[in-house]
C-alpha cells in the first residue's frame, strides 16, 4: 500500500523557490549591492539605477547594462567597462580617469564636466553625447563613432582622435586662468 504525502508550502524554504527551482545566492543579491560589496558585476542589469556619488573605483562592469543610470559625480577611476551600455546615462561630473571603456555605447549620455583623462575609449559610440566641459586629456578615441556630439569647452589635449591623429590644438584646461595654460 502506497501512502501519498501532500504538503502545502506557504513560505519558500531557504534556497528553494515556490516552483521548486533552486536559487543561487547570487540571484538573491541586488546587483547594486553586489557591485558595492565585490566591486565586480559583469553582465549586470543596472538600468535606471541611482549610483549618484558612488565610489566605484576600479570596478569591473564589463558588458553591464547601465542604460539610463544616474552616475552623477560617481568615482569610476580605473573602472573596466569594456562593451558596457552607458546609453542615456547621467555621468555629469563623474570621474572616469584611466577607465577602460573599449566598445562602450554612450549614445545620448550626459557627460558634462566628466573627467575622462587617459581613458581608453577605442571604438566607443558617442552618438548624441553631451561632453560639454569634459576633460578628455590623453584619451584614446581611435575608431570611435562620433556623430552629433556636443563638446563645447571640452579639453582634448594630447587625445588620440578617431582617425588616429593626436589633438594638439588648444591644449588647455578651460577651468584654468590664462596664466596657468599648459
Amino acid at each position: 500500500m502506497a501512502i501519498a504525502l501532500i504538503t502545502t508550502l506557504s513560505a519558500p524554504l531557504p534556497g528553494v523557490a515556490l516552483g521548486d527551482r533552486p536559487t543561487s545566492k547570487a540571484e538573491d543579491i541586488d546587483p547594486v549591492e553586489l557591485l558595492l560589496q565585490s566591486k565586480r558585476c559583469r553582465d549586470c542589469d543596472l538600468r535606471y539605477r541611482n549610483l549618484e556619488g558612488a565610489d566605484l573605483e576600479g570596478v569591473d562592469l564589463r558588458r553591464a547594462n547601465l542604460y539610463g543610470a544616474n552616475l552623477q559625480r560617481a568615482n569610476l577611476t580605473g573602472a573596466r567597462l569594456h562593451q558596457a551600455n552607458l546609453g542615456a546615462t547621467d555621468l555629469r561630473g563623474a570621474d572616469l580617469s584611466g577607465a577602460l571603456m573599449e566598445e562602450v555605447s554612450f549614445e545620448g549620455a550626459m557627460m558634462n564636466a566628466a573627467n575622462l583623462e587617459n581613458a581608453d575609449l577605442r571604438q566607443a559610440n558617442f552618438y548624441l553625447t553631451d561632453l560639454t566641459g569634459a576633460r578628455l586629456v590623453g584619451v584614446n578615441l581611435r575608431g570611435a563613432r562620433w556623430s552629433k556630439v556636443r563638446a563645447e569647452s571640452a579639453n582634448f589635449c594630447n587625445a588620440t582622435m578617431p582617425d588616429g591623429t593626436t589633438f594638439r590644438r588648444s591644449c588647455f584646461d578651460p577651468r584654468q586662468s590664462p596664466d596657468q595654460l599648459q
